[in-house]
C-alpha cells in the first residue's frame, strides 16, 4: 500500500530523520494511536487508503484464481501492508507505539485475528512495553509463510477487512475532532477523570452543529420517543451516549474524558443527576454553579457518563457501591452538586439517592481533602448544592452556605438570599414527597445493592432483599427535606406558602449548619422564628441568622431561639444579626446568656445589636459573663448607637482575660457613655498576651475619651500583641486624637503587622507632623494600608510625599480617603506615579469646591443622616 515518506527502502526510519517522541503518551515513551490522522498531521488519508483497498481486493481475487502462489513476489507487498497498519497506529513523528494502546487498537479493528496471539503480545519486544514497526512486519511475514493457500488468502481477506474498518473508524473519528480540547490520554483511575466546563461546551457545540443538519433521531429503544426527530436543546444523556460518546470513543474503547483530555483532571465537584435531563440544561446549571463558586477554568466536575468507560461500565462499577468509582470520586471532591430536573426525577433514581446519602451523611463531618505537591491538605467541610434550569438561558441554585460570590458582598447572607430567591418553590415542595426507599434503577440489582449498602449490610449479603422501611432511610429523607426546607424557608414565607410542611421537614434532621437571611423581611414574626428554632438539631456546629430590619420581632423571638440553641450542645459558631430590631430588650439577651453558659464547645460568637436601643447594661452583661472565656477564639460585638450602654458593661470584658482569643471586633461608635477612660483600660486588660491576631476597634465619636486613655491603649499594643497581624482602629470625631497620639501609635505598631486600617475623620488636631510620623514607622511586612483623613483640613501634600517614598516593599494595597481635604487632587497625582504592577493604590477625595461636606453628627448620639 505504500511506505511512509520518512522511511528508507529497508522499512526502518533513517537515523538522520528519526524524530523525537512528542506524542500524547510521550511521558511513557510512546504515542496514542487515536490522534486525528488528517493529511496535515500525517501521511494517512482515509480516501487514499480506500482507493488502494480496491486494488488489494483485485489482487486477492486474482490470487484465488491462480493454482500456485509465488510467495517471494508478495514479500514486499506484505511488508508494506504491515507498515501501513503501523503508520495508522502512530504517525511519521513516532517510531513505536505503547503496548497497551496497540492491543486496544488491534483488538478493535481485528477481533479474533490469529496473527495476534498470546505469543505475539508476550514476545521479548512487547514485554518491554512498546511495539515497533519491525515487530509488526515479522508477525505478518511469519503468519503468511506458515499458512496454506486457503489460510493465506483468508488472512489477506481479514487484513483487507481490517483496513476497511480502520478507514471507516478514521472517517467517523474526523467527525468528532471538534470535541477534543487535548490530545487524548490514558487515565487508569476512573475517579480522576473530571471534565471541565470548556469540554462540556464542546459537547454542546458539537450537538448544535450536527443534530439538525444530520436529522438525528432517538436511538434508545426503551425511550418513549424512540425513532423520533431530536432537537439540540432536548437531547438527554441517554441519547448523547449513543450518538456522541460511544461513536467518538469507538476506536480506543475508552472513557470520553480520556478521549478529550491530555492528562488527569481531578474533580473539584461531584455531579449527581438524572440522565433524562436535557444536556443543554445540565451544562447551563454547571456553568451557573461554576460562576457562583468562582471556580477556575481548569476546575473539573466528575460526571459518570463521561468518566466511566461506556464500553466496559462493569470495570468502574462494583457490586458494592462503596467500592465503585462513584464513591472514590465523592471522596476526592470538595462537594456535590445535584442537578434537579423540572419533575425532581433525580430524587427517584437510586444512584442519585446513594450520592445524596454519601454527601449528606458519610462525608458530612469529614473535611475535604486536596492534594498539593503530593500531600493531602485539609480544607473546609463537604458541601452539598442543588441547581436547576429556569429556562433555556437561566439557572439558579440553592447552596450549602454562602458561596465565594456572596463573600464579595458586605452582607453575604443577604446576597445569598437574593441569589437563591428565584429557585422554584414548587420544585421544593415536590421534593418533600420523594423518599429514598421508593427510588428506581435501570438495573434492579443496583437498587438492591445500594439500599443494603446504605443500611450497613455486609458485602457478602448485598444480594438479599432490602427492608421496605429502615431508620437510615428515614434519616436520609429527613436530611434532604431539611436542606430544601431551610434553603427555601424565606421564599415560601414571602410567597404565602403553608409553612407547616416546612416545619415538619425540619423535625429530626441532622444538618451541620443553619445559615439564613431574613434581612428586611416584613412578614417574619416571632412565631416563625420559634418554629425555625425547633428545627435546630444536636448535630449543628454553626448557626448564622440575620434578622436585620425585622421590626416586628421582639425578645420572645430571641428567647425561642435561645431555647433551640440549647439543644445544639456541640455548637462551635454562633452569629446573630439584629440590626435595628428595636423591640428586642434585655430579656432576650438574658435568655441567650443562659444558653451560652451551656455551650461548652462554642468558639466563635458574633452578636450585632446595632441601634437596638432597648438593650441596657443588664442584657450585655448577661452575655459577656456567661461566655466560656477559656475557649473563645473569635468575639465580635456591635452595640453602636445605644445611649443606654455605659463603660460599666465594657468593664466586663476585662474581668478575666480571653486566653485563646485570636480575633476581637468591638463596635461602640456613638455610645457616648460607654467610651471613657475606664472602658479603654478594660479593653486593654482583656487583650490576650500571645493569641490575638486580629483586632478591630470602632470607637467613633467618643467625646469623653482623653488623650491619656488613648495613649494607654497604644502602649499596650507592643507589650501584649507582638503577633498581631491585622489592626483596625477607627477614632473618627474623637477630639483627643492629635499628632502626638498618631506618632506614639505608629512607633508602637507590632513588627509582624500585615494589615493596618486607621480612621481619623474629623480629627482636626492631626496635621502634617502626624502623617510624617506614621510614614516613618510603618512595619516592614505591611501588605495592606488604609488611611481615612476625611474632612481633616490641616493637611497638605508634603507629608504624603514622604509616605509615598516610605511605603514598605511588601505593600500590595494602599487606600487613602481625603474627601473634603484641600490637598486631595495633589495627593492623587502624586500617588499615580507610585502605582506599579502588583500594587494597587487608590486615593479618593472631593474638595470643598466640588461639594459641601456633610453636616457633623448630631450631639444626641443618634445616627447621622
Amino acid at each position: 500500500i505504500g511506505r511512509r515518506r520518512s522511511e528508507s527502502p529497508t522499512g526502518r526510519c533513517s537515523s538522520a530523520r528519526r524524530p523525537k517522541d512528542t506524542g500524547i503518551l510521550s511521558r511513557r515513551g510512546s504515542r496514542n494511536f487515536d490522534e486525528p490522522t488528517t493529511s496535515r498531521g500525517s501521511n494517512f488519508e482515509p480516501l487514499g487508503l480506500r482507493l488502494k483497498l480496491v486494488g488489494l481486493r483485485r489482487s486477492i481475487a486474482a490470487m484465488q484464481q491462480e493454482k500456485r502462489i509465488n510467495w517471494w513476489g508478495n514479500e514486499q507487498h506484505v511488508k508494506n501492508l504491515a507498515l501501513s497498519i503501523f503508520e495508522i497506529m502512530c504517525n511519521e513523528s513516532s517510531v513505536h507505539v505503547d503496548r497497551l494502546e496497540a492491543k486496544r487498537f488491534l483488538n478493535v479493528v481485528a477481533p479474533g485475528c490469529p496473527m495476534f496471539t498470546h505469543n505475539f503480545w508476550e514476545s521479548a519486544t512487547m514485554r518491554s512495553g512498546r511495539l515497533e514497526s519491525d515487530d509488526l512486519i515479522k508477525t505478518f511475514q511469519n503468519s503468511f509463510m506458515t499458512f496454506a493457500k486457503k489460510q493465506f488468502l483468508a488472512q489477506m481477506v481479514l487484513v483487507e477487512d481490517m483496513l476497511r474498518r480502520i478507514v471507516d473508524v478514521e472517517e467517523a473519528a474526523n467527525e468528532f475532532a471538534s470535541l477534543r480540547t487535548g490530545s487524548g490520554c490514558v487515565i487508569v483511575n476512573c475517579e480522576r477523570r473530571g471534565i471541565t466546563i470548556a469540554q462540556l461546551d464542546a459537547v454542546l457545540n458539537h450537538v448544535r452543529l450536527r443534530c439538525g443538519h444530520e436529522a438525528w433521531t432517538d436511538p434508545c429503544e426503551l425511550s418513549p420517543t424512540h425513532g423520533r426527530r431530536l432537537t439540540p436543546r432536548a437531547i438527554n444523556l441517554y441519547q448523547l451516549v449513543e450518538l456522541v460518546v460511544k461513536p467518538a470513543t469507538a476506536v480506543r474503547q475508552c472513557s470520553y474524558v480520556e478521549f478529550v483530555a491530555s492528562a488527569e483532571q481531578l474533580p473539584k465537584w461531584f455531579v449527581s443527576h438524572w440522565w433524562g435531563e436535557p444536556v443543554h440544561n445540565f451544562i447551563l446549571c454547571l456553568k451557573q454553579h461554576a460562576q457562583d463558586r468562582c471556580l477556575a477554568e481548569n476546575d473539573a466536575y466528575w460526571v459518570c457518563a463521561y468518566a466511566n468507560n461506556q464500553w466496559d461500565v462493569s470495570a468502574d462499577v462494583d457490586k458494592d457501591p462503596s467500592q465503585s468509582s462513584f464513591q472514590r470520586a465523592l471522596e476526592l471532591a470538595s462537594g456535590t452538586v445535584s442537578i434537579v430536573d423540572k419533575a425532581s426525577r433525580c430524587f427517584t433514581r437510586i444512584w442519585c439517592c446513594y450520592e445524596v446519602w454519601v454527601s449528606t451523611s458519610q462525608l458530612l463531618e469529614r473535611p475535604c481533602r486536596s492534594r498539593h505537591k503530593g500531600a493531602i491538605v485539609r480544607q473546609g467541610p463537604f458541601r452539598y448544592d442543588m441547581y436547576t434550569a429556569l429556562d433555556d438561558s437561566t439557572a439558579v441554585g440553592i447552596t450549602d452556605g454562602c458561596v465565594e460570590r456572596d463573600e464579595c458582598e458586605s452582607y453575604k447572607l443577604d446576597a445569598k438570599f437574593r441569589r437563591e430567591r428565584n429557585f422554584p418553590i414548587d420544585l421544593c415542595r415536590r421534593a418533600f414527597s420523594r423518599n429514598l426507599q421508593d427510588a428506581e434503577a435501570s438495573v434492579e440489582e443496583d437498587r438492591t445493592h445500594i439500599l443494603n449498602a446504605i443500611i450497613g449490610v455486609h458485602r457478602s449479603k448485598l444480594d438479599a432483599a432490602p427492608p421496605a422501611e429502615h431508620d437510615t432511610y428515614r434519616q436520609l429523607n429527613s436530611n434532604l427535606h431539611a436542606r430544601i426546607a431551610t434553603a427555601s424557608w424565606r421564599i415560601a414565607l414571602e410567597s404565602g406558602q403553608d409553612m407547616r410542611v416546612y416545619h415538619e421537614a425540619l423535625v429530626g434532621n441532622k444538618l451541620p449548619r443553619l445559615e439564613l437571611s431574613f434581612d428586611n423581611c416584613a412578614k417574619l414574626k416571632d412565631c416563625h422564628v420559634a418554629d425555625l428554632a425547633r428545627g435546630i438539631s444536636s448535630t449543628m456546629r454553626s448557626v448564622h441568622l440575620d434578622f436585620s430590619f425585622c421590626v416586628e420581632l421582639t425578645s420572645f423571638a430571641l428567647q425561642s431561639l435561645a431555647e433551640g440553641l440549647a439543644e445544639a450542645r456541640g455548637l462551635q459558631r454562633l452569629c446573630l444579626c439584629c440590626i435595628k430590631c428595636k423591640q428586642i430588650d434585655d430579656e432576650g439577651l438574658i435568655k441567650l446568656g443562659e444558653t451560652l453558659k451551656r455551650l461548652q464547645d462554642l468558639r466563635e460568637l458574633d452578636l450585632n445589636c446595632y441601634c437596638c436601643k432597648r438593650i441596657t447594661n443588664k442584657g450585655v452583661a448577661a452575655v459577656l459573663t456567661n461566655l466560656q472565656r477559656k475557649l473563645i477564639t473569635r468575639l465580635a460585638l456591635d452595640f453602636s448607637f445605644n445611649s443606654n450602654i455605659t463603660d460599666e458593661v465594657v468593664g466586663h470584658l476585662g474581668v478575666a482575660s480571653f486566653d485563646k482569643l485570636e480575633e476581637l471586633d468591638l463596635k461602640l461608635h456613638y455610645c457616648e457613655s460607654a467610651l471613657t477612660d475606664d472602658s479603654i483600660a478594660s479593653i486593654a486588660r482583656c487583650l490576650p498576651p500571645k493569641a490575638l491576631r486580629v483586632l478591630s476597634l470602632d470607637l467613633r465619636f467618643g467625646p469623653l475619651l482623653t488623650h491619656e486613655s488613648l495613649l494607654t491603649l497604644s502602649r499596650e499594643l507592643p507589650t501584649k500583641l507582638r503577633d498581631l497581624r491585622e489592626l483596625s482602629l477607627n477614632l473618627a470625631g474623637c477630639e483627643a486624637v492629635n499628632d502626638f497620639f498618631v506618632g506614639e501609635l505608629a512607633h508602637e505598631l507590632p513588627p509582624q503587622l500585615q494589615v493596618l486600617d486607621l480612621g481619623f475623620r474629623l480629627c482636626d488636631s492631626v496635621t502634617n507632623h502626624g502623617v510624617q510620623a506614621l510614614a516613618h514607622n510603618l512595619p516592614d511586612r505591611l501588605e495592606r494600608l488604609s488611611l481615612n483623613f476625611q474632612e481633616v483640613t490641616n493637611l497638605t501634600g508634603h507629608p504624603f510625599e514622604t509616605l509615598a517614598y516610605a511605603l514598605p516593599s511588601a505593600l500590595k494595597s494602599l487606600t487613602v480617603n481625603l474627601d473634603y481635604c484641600p490637598c486631595a487632587e495633589k495627593v492623587r497625582k502624586l500617588f499615580d506615579q507610585f502605582a506599579t504592577q502588583g500594587r494597587e493604590i487608590e486615593v479618593s477625595g472631593s474638595t470643598s469646591q466640588t461639594g459641601s461636606p456633610p453636616p457633623p453628627p448630631p450631639g444626641g448620639g443618634g445616627p447621622p443622616p
